[in-house]
């Protein structure tokens, strides 16, 4: 839902998209026809690996855990968060998980 506006709007990846024209994400206007998507590059396209199935919205901003490469052998957990109201994103330290 993005309050500003009173509309839902879906959130995809351009890999999802037939327009590829550019690279990252594409919000979409539910139940509109006439306006185009949204283009919104993604937080570190290249470095980032995104796992969306497993996302939470919490006051306004739908978060998800992600892989980020800091180099090519060492992978760090990190949070994405997307704004559904400025449409932008950011990232957070995602949480200490403590195995057994």
């Amino acid at each position: 839902m993005h309050r500003p506006a009173g509309e839902y709007r879906l959130l995809l990846h351009s890999d999802y998209v037939q327009t590829k024209s550019k690279t990252g994400y594409y919000v979409f206007a539910l139940g509109s026809d006439d306006r185009p998507p949204i283009h919104i590059a993604g937080p570190e396209e290249a470095s980032t690996v995104c796992f969306p199935a497993s996302a939470a919205m919490v006051h306004d901003n739908l978060h998800w855990l992600a892989l980020q490469h800091h180099s090519p052998s060492k992978l760090v957990r990190v949070l994405l968060a997307f704004d559904t109201a400025a449409e932008s994103f950011r990232q957070m330290c995602a949480p200490v998980v403590h195995t057994l």
